[in-house]
């Protein structure tokens, strides 16, 4: 598959879930912020998306955000959703990992608002709530919407197999070294160097067995995208 068909697909994703959101009634609203961390991650496919989206002036200017931050604690994964799941299904324990949203807010925050708001990665889409965050203190989620979420989770790092996820700070600015860019087009990114985690195949597929007739629709419309 070429590279420009996995951006297709991943552009694909992020409007069947739009579909999928839409349905909801949700709480989120523009300047409704308390969600957006220095926790998010993102595959190395959705970060090149992003970069390659920008402009020079406000790529430069992106980068320079994040750069200021790298000295702030932050979510570095050990381990990707899809390695999650077969873990589980394996009855292994999963490594510990420290995430704390008071770590303090994603570094492109200006205003309550994001900058790059039709460009951000899925980790951010997933972010709903039933109810204001602001007035609870957390997200108010459903279950259904909890599987659904996980499902599009794997699909994207199955996608982007062969290539990485990690935070946000930590895969922009190391794919923003050409020689690392070039290695990912090329199929051969070293995650290590970088705190980020390789992406895995989708084998098991987290859907409790009371949400798969629900889910059913929403498994077609991926299958249909012809990428496995």
């Amino acid at each position: 598959m070429t590279f420009q068909r996995k951006l297709q697909i991943l552009h694909q994703l992020y409007d069947i879930y739009a579909s999928y959101t839409d349905s909801l009634d949700l709480a989120c609203r523009q300047h409704c912020c308390r969600c957006c961390t220095r926790n998010v991650t993102l595959t190395s496919l959705e970060a090149t998306s992003l970069l390659d989206s920008l402009d020079p002036a406000d790529k430069n200017r992106l980068l320079r955000r994040v750069q200021s931050n790298t000295s702030l604690e932050r979510y570095q994964p050990r381990i990707t959703t899809n390695e999650m799941a077969e873990r589980c299904a394996r009855g292994e324990a999963l490594p510990e990992e420290s995430c704390d949203p008071d770590w303090g807010p994603c570094p492109l925050l200006e205003n309550r608002n994001c900058p790059i708001y039709p460009l951000r990665p899925f980790a951010c889409r997933c972010l709903i709530s039933r109810s204001s965050c602001e007035k609870t203190g957390y997200a108010d989620v459903d279950e259904f919407s909890l599987t659904v979420n996980s499902i599009f989770l794997q699909v994207i790092e199955h996608l982007d197999r062969g290539g990485c996820t990690g935070n946000f700070t930590d895969i922009l600015l190391y794919l923003s070294k050409l020689e690392h860019m070039r290695a990912y087009r090329q199929g051969r990114l070293e995650c290590n160097a970088g705190n980020l985690v390789r992406n895995r195949s989708l084998k098991i597929l987290m859907i409790p067995p009371g949400h798969r007739t629900t889910a059913a629709p929403i498994l077609q419309r991926l299958q249909r995208l012809g990428f496995t």
